[in-house]
């Protein structure tokens, strides 16, 4: 489930009135697909990747301390080439590109804002 969204000094993307939208919405991937938006895309391909916090910061940039990540480095999932479906008409679904924060807790990637989803109970 998709609990908040970390403030950031890269906002991008939807306004903050379609960022909300997505709090407390239900994220699911599988290994044969994503669940979100409402919406079912079946997984083709997925990327795994470790990154540091300069390259995290160089890709994203946003800083490791924003998004709550205290670690040297976190574990990047790339799936779909960040490609397919679509979330306000426009941008991807949300969860194409995610971070592993821990085994109950993620960090998706969605169009410059970085949301936090966890492990639902």
């Amino acid at each position: 489930m998709i609990k908040s969204i970390y403030t950031t000094q890269n906002v991008e993307g939807p306004d903050p009135s379609q960022q909300k939208k997505l709090v407390g919405t239900q994220v699911a991937v599988s290994a044969q697909s994503l669940h979100a938006c409402g919406q079912s895309v079946p997984i083709k391909s997925i990327e795994v990747h470790q990154v540091s916090s300069d390259e995290f910061l160089t890709n994203t940039r946003a800083r490791f301390s924003e998004v709550e990540i205290h670690s040297p480095s976190v574990t990047e999932v790339i799936m779909n080439n960040r490609q397919a479906g679509s979330c306000f008409q426009v941008f991807p679904l949300p969860g194409q590109d995610v971070y592993i924060k821990s085994k109950n807790e993620i960090l998706i990637s969605f169009e410059g804002v970085f949301y936090k989803a966890v492990r639902k109970k």
